[in-house]
């Protein structure tokens, strides 16, 4: 059945990627690792990325990415954004992406291929609108399988409304699941 492959947060606004350091949020009792890796130079704007404790961090001067799919990456970000509650912010994303093995396809991705003479891979996606967020949704189906790319995004233009829209992590993470496992076994099975 569909996995789990990777849960991330991302935080859109004005940050400051020589101050949220692996020092900074031990020192406030947000995130800590014996395992620390620092990738500097890796990301090809300005910023840093370093990882530990099965979390990854990469902050750049407009988005801090939290990376886990064993923490909630959305504690993470809303105890650091109550750390800066004056950091202009734009938006919260949410992203899921959920796999399966079984090489899969349905009547949609077999009008496609039949229409396009010789394609292995067929890419479809919707958007899903509700009273909370914008909801992303893209299937890729091929030979090796079949993987489900969700985003939830909500627009968050200040401390307060980010750290709500990063409490719901898990919740979305959950609701992204369903949603996928409704798709498949309507579209799969």
């Amino acid at each position: 059945m569909l996995q789990l492959e990777t849960a991330n947060i991302v935080v859109v606004g004005n940050f400051n990627p020589y101050l949220i350091s692996p020092e900074w949020l031990s020192s406030r009792k947000i995130w800590s690792s014996d395992d620390i890796h620092l990738a500097l130079g890796a990301l090809r704007k300005d910023g840093v990325q370093f990882r530990g404790g099965g979390v990854e961090w990469f902050v750049s001067s407009d988005r801090l990415i939290i990376d886990s799919k064993s923490v909630n990456c959305g504690v993470l970000a809303a105890l650091v954004l109550d750390e800066l509650p004056h950091t202009p912010l734009s938006a919260v994303g949410m992203n899921y992406t959920f796999s399966a093995d079984e090489p899969l396809v349905s009547s949609i991705s077999e009008a496609i291929t039949q229409t396009i003479a010789g394609s292995k891979i067929v890419r479809w996606g919707a958007v899903l609108h509700d009273s909370e967020s914008r909801t992303e949704v893209t299937c890729v189906t091929g030979s090796e399988g079949i993987t489900f790319s969700v985003n939830q995004h909500r627009m968050a233009r200040t401390a307060t409304e980010a750290i709500e829209a990063a409490k719901k992590f898990d919740s979305d993470r959950d609701r992204s699941q369903e949603l996928v496992k409704n798709i498949y076994i309507r579209a799969f099975k």
